[in-house]
């Protein structure tokens, strides 16, 4: 009798175990279905700044320039874009800092920190330079700067202890 007590026992845990896992399915077969498929990203292009020189309305006389007028620089993502590098600068709780990007190389420009503040400077790869504003048992700001996938990437961070 106890044999078949038990027996009853495993045969109604497995029952509810296998209604368990089909109710488990059927909640989730919206989202296994295929309409809701990862959308691939469509593929953007690295920036590519282009300078067409103005055409005048009306031919003129050829005169002699002192200076050639200068392109002004394009702006990408809050990036400065000029004669092939990026430039950017920071304004951040413990101080500025100027960060350049050439040739997928990022180097730092120039930088201050405010009173109390200190400037820690890393740079693990040519590619990435993290800049940490410290300030002794304050709040401190992280600036990592890095070119990732053929462009200018910057995140700035605010941590308290």
């Amino acid at each position: 009798m106890r044999s078949q007590r038990a027996f009853f026992y495993a045969v109604g845990w497995a029952v509810l175990t296998v209604l368990a896992a089909f109710a488990v399915w059927w909640g989730l077969r919206p989202l296994l279905s295929s309409s809701f498929a990862a959308v691939p990203m469509p593929a953007s292009p690295s920036p590519t700044v282009i300078f067409v020189p103005a055409s005048p309305a009306s031919p003129s006389p050829a005169r002699p320039s002192s200076a050639a007028p200068k392109p002004k620089p394009s702006m990408y993502d809050g990036w400065a874009y000029s004669n092939g590098a990026f430039t950017r600068s920071f304004d951040v709780t413990g101080g500025t800092a100027t960060v350049r990007i050439s040739g997928g190389v990022v180097s730092l420009v120039s930088s201050a920190a405010r009173d109390g503040y200190t400037i820690t400077q890393e740079q693990p790869q040519p590619q990435r330079l993290v800049l940490k504003f410290l300030k002794p048992g304050g709040r401190y700001t992280i600036v990592d700067c890095h070119w990732w996938e053929g462009r200018p990437y910057a995140e700035v961070s605010f941590l308290e202890p």
